[in-house]
């Protein structure tokens, strides 16, 4: 019964980790995994694009890669 509750509330983390980042709507809900190992690829391959490639708001709608290019070297090694 302790090892369903734990599971449980693993899921319910993941699951609002996933609705937060949009993982649901745009990879988990298009994408038919015919294998565990094809589901954890295709989903590393999306958290890299989300967190290297696409513009996010609070860079001011840049990519990370475009957003540390403006920062001063000096202020990247501190």
């Amino acid at each position: 019964m302790i090892g369903m509750l734990k599971e449980q509330e693993a899921g319910a983390k993941t699951a609002d980790v996933c609705r937060t980042h949009g993982i649901r709507d745009e990879c988990l809900n298009e994408t038919l995994f015919s294998s565990l190992g094809q589901a954890r690829a295709t989903i590393a391959s999306w958290k890299e694009d989300y967190k290297l490639n696409r513009p996010h708001s609070a860079l001011g709608n840049r990519s990370p890669a475009q957003f540390a290019a403006t920062i001063p070297l000096e202020t990247q090694a501190a």
